[in-house]
């Protein structure tokens, strides 16, 4: 009798182990807020880093940009290369950052393959010597676990992780090639927090853009006050003035936030005719930071959609 009881448990024990855990295409973005410094070993070596993450999103490929000023983030993904043979890996980004690779799919055996020192532009993929690693060796039907940490200070911000490999040109790695790795449970309400954050600051920044498109002030409902060390004066809060070269004449917009990030507090934009008084290199895209106590306004100046 005992044994036609037990049987049962026995059963569905192993029916339970050996269920497979839905497979998520894509690289698991962990990032925590308030971290000063601009290299990785100043988020290596924060109380923060051994705590969960403030942010957590799942990216589709490897890239991420604009999240603000004084963050690390870690980036996590198993790698499956598509054909057996040789890759270069690449790290682009502002500020610091450091790319890890595994021989297999165990963390355990990650080893240091490229890194940047102070910062890159976006898209420079050479500048530094070490931004690449050595050719690696990779087989088709492995997967290979990687890790990106990345230190933001301030200013611009950015990270892209990229390959070169047999029959493949150098590219962004993508989610067909990318698995997430295992994560805690709780993380699931974090990465549809920041999936909600994002959709909304996309959405406002298309609006603002279409607004200044037709020369008209963003509607009331899209504003908000900013605290800095209080609430901000509305009777001598009257935007930024930003000077430009003759040659560079555009209508601009200034979208600014809290840090740097559209998130709850809302955002205000301005509009303007100006010239820069540093001369640029024509047809070149440019980007100022303009810090106004605990805010950062930024602006961008021409570019194809607002030009006049």
């Amino acid at each position: 009798m005992s044994s036609c009881l037990w049987c049962p448990a026995i059963c569905l024990a192993l029916a339970a182990s050996t269920h497979a855990a839905p497979v998520r295409q894509g690289a698991l973005h962990e990032m925590w807020e308030g971290v000063t410094g601009d290299s990785v070993s100043d988020l290596t070596g924060s109380a923060k880093y051994g705590q969960p993450a403030d942010q957590v999103r799942v990216l589709t490929r490897l890239q991420i940009d604009s999240l603000g000023d004084n963050y690390g983030a870690r980036c996590t993904a198993l790698v499956a290369p598509p054909t057996t043979g040789e890759y270069v890996l690449y790290i682009c980004c502002d500020d610091g950052g450091e790319l890890w690779l595994s021989t297999d799919e165990s963390p355990a055996n990650l080893r240091l393959i490229a890194r940047v020192d102070g910062y890159v532009e976006p898209g420079e993929w050479s500048v530094q010597p070490n931004q690449k690693s050595a050719p690696i060796a990779l087989q088709a039907g492995k997967r290979y676990f990687l890790q990106a940490l990345h230190k933001q200070g301030g200013g611009g911000n950015h990270l892209a992780v990229a390959w070169q490999g047999p029959g493949l040109e150098r590219t962004v790695l993508e989610g067909k090639c990318l698995v997430v790795p295992p994560m805690a449970p709780e993380m699931a309400a974090k990465i549809e927090a920041a999936r909600r954050a994002d959709a909304r600051r996309k959405e406002l920044t298309r609006k603002a853009e279409r607004y200044w498109r037709v020369g008209k002030t963003l509607p009331v409902e899209f504003s908000a006050e900013f605290p800095v060390g209080g609430t901000a004066d509305k009777a001598t809060d009257t935007g930024i003035n930003v000077l430009i070269d003759q040659a560079h004449q555009t209508q601009f917009a200034v979208i600014w936030g809290l840090n740097g990030l559209i998130r709850g507090q809302g955002f205000r934009t301005c509009s303007s005719l100006a010239t820069l008084n540093t001369v640029l290199t024509p047809g070149q895209p440019s980007r100022i930071r303009l810090p106004l106590a605990g805010m950062e306004p930024f602006a961008w100046w021409p570019t194809p959609a607002w030009n006049v």
